[in-house]
């Protein structure tokens, strides 16, 4: 089981996110700004929501190309500013630490030290050993730490033509895997 329980930076740059068991909603609140008419006033453009979404998928080791964090100017998101998620995967509390200078080494702070990775690979293939603790990881039968998450959070390129498709249909990423996250949902070995 992973849960998600907060989004925040340091140095803040926003109001850290609480998450809480069930689901989550994250809607924008309207801003008034004077001159803007009533029509303008409903809109919630521009307040955070799609970059709260981003930072978390960030957090949860997307990789830096595919990521919208990475477009962020600079005078608004410094490279040294830290995105940190907390989540817990079982009753492990796990602090994960992203930079836009050293996207692809993420840093996991567990039991108050710093575990820094070379690659998204390495990072995820550890938090797989939280996540499946008594399975054989080496026989490849579970799906890897971001092919879990893709049906949970899916890229808004998919389209949301299909369920398996969670994916930027661009990518033309083949059934086979696809399948594997679904497959473990439903307790079916993937092999």
């Amino acid at each position: 089981m992973i849960r998600i329980k907060k989004l925040y930076s340091d140095p803040a740059l926003f109001e850290p996110i609480e998450f809480f068991e069930g689901v989550n909603l994250i809607l924008g609140e309207k801003v008034v700004s004077e001159g803007t008419t009533i029509r303008q006033y409903q809109k919630t453009n521009g307040v955070g929501k799609s970059l709260c979404i981003e930072f978390t998928n960030f957090c949860l080791l997307k990789s830096a190309s595919d990521s919208r964090v990475m477009l962020v100017p600079q005078d608004l998101l410094k490279p040294d500013t830290r995105i940190l998620l907390d989540i817990l995967i079982g009753t492990k509390e796990i602090t994960i630490c992203r930079t836009t200078k050293e996207p692809e080494k993420p840093i996991f702070i567990i039991d108050n030290k710093e575990i820094l990775f070379d690659s998204l690979l390495d990072a995820g293939a550890y938090l797989a050993k939280y996540l499946y603790k008594d399975t054989d990881l080496k026989n490849n039968q579970c799906p890897s730490f971001r092919e879990l998450l893709g049906p949970i959070i899916r890229d808004e390129t998919s389209e949301f033509k299909e369920l398996l498709q969670c994916y930027d249909i661009k990518r033309n990423i083949v059934d086979r895997i696809l399948c594997k996250p679904h497959l473990y949902f439903f307790g079916i070995n993937i092999q």
